[in-house]
């Protein structure tokens, strides 16, 4: 078979041996990312297409812009800043020059949609944006960021993008893409999803008891040592209940055959303590040494967050949303609707979307009220940590800017 290699700024490769173009419908999935094959319509011969990698910039798009994006294209408002940041997006994405990453998180967010025929486009757009490749949900990357400290504990280094589902990203890709429609996902999470009156009151119950918690003169510094103290232990208590189950299992698998001693061991393995989180605590520590449970137990009691970056955003966002209420703000809230803008699942959501990508991508969008969060005095110590750049509704302008300044920056290179 022929060969050729790619160059990063040519996509449309031509057979060696007549010349003619490989249409697109003619370029086929190699053995592994880093090839296609190319079959040529004219001399029938085969080609082994390298394909180079071509460094991308990585853009997490939210669902308000999304939404927003969305609504520009279908009113016809093609003057709207939404349309032309979009048409800059769809640009440099055909180029290869950026990758648009779309999260799960969005499922719940889209099936929340009254509309069906805007809910069923709203997320067609974002998958296609995505092209089908929907990253995960905060848990996901908590599950992987535990494991990676754990398995390399004094020396993990960095954010592999395999971790939001990015396998070999930088790869230039041609020929036919196969897209999933990962229709399923806004249906499951609108069978599974709470109603919203229900989660703003355990919101509500979560952030009163918190504040009882907090003494006279407390400090936005004192939420944040509460909210990852109640974090921590939580974890805690997971990983005793999952040594009691180990330990009981242990002892009903080393019983005797005799009717006492089985009845003992099945009666310690019911009465086990339980725990919310001993299933997460589980899988982390699963095909992990056996010494994984120990390492955890220890480096919670030196770092609460148990030196994972989306737990240090998740609980410094938090600990702001608790000093809001501590201030008194948000008790005066009577509609649902803004309660759960504010301190509901709307609210989780963006917080969530951030702490758990604002490490791994360039750019990442989010709404106003959240950017403003990010500008608070304990979130802003966290978020200054990572190099990606916030855009929301109020600064639209500056990410046409950073777009358009992308654009020129590849051309000429």
């Amino acid at each position: 078979m022929q060969t050729l290699t790619l160059e990063p700024r040519f996509t449309h490769p031509a057979c060696p041996s007549c010349g003619n173009v490989f249409p697109i419908e003619r370029i086929t999935a190699g053995r592994s990312s880093s090839e296609a094959i190319g079959h040529c319509a004219f001399c029938k011969a085969a080609t082994q297409i390298l394909l180079p990698e071509k460094h991308k910039k990585l853009v997490y798009l939210d669902q308000s812009f999304i939404s927003d994006a969305w609504d520009a294209m279908h009113s016809g408002s093609t003057n709207s800043l939404e349309h032309q940041i979009f048409t800059r997006l769809a640009a440099l994405r055909e180029r290869q020059n950026i990758l648009i990453v779309v999260s799960d998180i969005h499922s719940l967010e889209t099936s929340a949609i009254p509309d069906s025929a805007k809910r069923s486009g709203v997320w067609e757009f974002a998958n296609h944006l995505s092209t089908g490749n929907i990253a995960g949900t905060w848990d996901d990357i908590y599950l992987l960021q535990q494991r990676r400290v754990l398995a390399d504990l004094g020396t993990a280094e960095g954010f592999p993008l395999s971790d939001i589902g990015l396998d070999d990203p930088f790869r230039i890709r041609i020929g036919i893409q196969v897209i999933p429609t990962n229709r399923w996902r806004p249906s499951l999470a609108a069978s599974t999803a709470q109603p919203k009156l229900q989660v703003v009151e355990q919101f509500q119950n979560i952030l009163n008891s918190q504040e009882g918690s907090l003494g006279s003169g407390s400090t936005s510094a004192d939420c944040l040592v509460l909210v990852r103290e109640l974090w921590c232990k939580q974890l805690l208590e997971g990983i005793s209940a999952l040594k009691s189950r180990q330990t009981a299992v242990r002892r009903f698998e080393a019983a005797s055959q005799s009717s006492a001693d089985l009845r003992a061991a099945i009666a310690e393995l019911m009465e086990a303590p339980t725990s919310p989180f001993l299933r997460i605590i589980n899988q982390v520590v699963s095909d992990l040494a056996e010494t994984a449970l120990d390492q955890l137990h220890d480096l919670l009691l030196i770092d609460p967050t148990g030196g994972c970056a989306c737990v240090r955003l998740m609980t410094a966002f938090e600990a702001e949303m608790l000093w809001a209420w501590y201030k008194g703000h948000g008790k005066t809230i009577t509609n649902p609707d803004n309660l759960n803008q504010k301190y509901g699942r709307s609210r989780l959501n963006d917080f969530a979307h951030v702490s758990t990508f604002l490490p791994y991508v360039d750019v990442l969008t989010t709404d106003n009220a959240m950017v403003n969060f990010c500008r608070r005095e304990v979130a802003s110590k966290e978020v200054a940590a990572f190099q990606a750049k916030l855009y929301s509704k109020k600064s639209y302008p500056d990410f046409e800017r950073w777009l358009d300044d992308l654009s020129v920056t590849q051309s000429t290179q």
